[in-house]
Parts: C-alpha cells; structure tokens; sequence
C-alpha cells in the first residue's frame, strides 16, 4: 500500500507548514508577495479569456459537423466563461433556430446582435433564421 503524506479520509494535513504553505489560497498581506499575487491574477484572467475563445472554436467545430447538442454545451461553456463573445450568442441562435424554439432562438439571437450590431446583416442572410422573415418579433432584433 501507498502511504500518503496526508490523511485523505479525514482531511487532516500532515505536512509541514512549508510544504502546505502552497495551500494557502488566502490573499497575502500588504508587502508579503502582493506584486506576485496581482500578476497571478492577471494571469488567471486572461487564461480565462483564452479558455472562452476555445470552448467556442470548439463549439464552432461540432456545429459544421451539424453535432448540435455537442455543440451547444461547448458554446454554453464560452458565454458562460465569456459572455461577451457574440460569435458564440449568434451559434447557439443558430442552433436554436434548427431545433425549433423561437423563443430561445431570439433571445440568443438578441443578445448576440446587442454585444455585435454587425449580426444584424448577418441573420438577415443567414438561412437558419429565414423561416423568422416577417415574424414581428425577429424583424425588431434585427432592424
């Protein structure tokens, strides 16, 4: 049997304290390490950004291979990790638009056309919104 360096059952830490001080998730005090720990959170933001755009190419991806609820979750991801990607908000319209649900179908849209007007023009042409030309409802989101 593997020993262990910690109780796993009980939670209890046998380690030293500095081989846990890694653990310590507190924010440190003025002068200890606060450069680091604002760089740190810096990092973690953008990585979070990163980790948005690749939700959403990989939601773009199962969507071109008409894999829709795969390509659903992955786009829920990303808006749920960037909600300010219209790209990934227009998809799920589109997504929406296949599967029938009006309702969903234009608030995603909405939402995608109130962060990028430029969607506006594109669910004009776009053929999974083209059974909504002249509903009252999809001609406001788009005007």
């Amino acid at each position: 049997m593997v020993s262990f360096p910690y109780e796993r059952r009980s939670g209890h830490d046998r380690r030293a304290g500095g081989e846990r001080r890694h653990l310590d998730r507190r924010q440190p005090r003025d002068g200890e390490g606060r450069e680091e720990y604002e760089e740190d959170l810096e990092r973690a933001a953008e990585m979070t950004a990163h980790l948005g755009e690749v939700w959403y190419g990989k939601g773009k991806d199962l969507f071109e291979k008409n894999t829709y609820e795969d390509a659903k979750k992955a786009l829920r991801k990303a808006v749920e990790i960037r909600p300010d990607l219209a790209e990934a908000w227009f998809l799920l319209a589109c997504i929406e638009s296949v599967k029938g649900g009006k309702n969903n179908t234009l608030s995603l849209l909405a939402r995608a056309v109130e962060l990028e007007p430029e969607y506006r023009e594109k669910a004009r042409s776009h053929s999974g919104f083209k059974k909504y030309g002249g509903d009252g409802d999809f001609e406001k989101i788009i005007q």
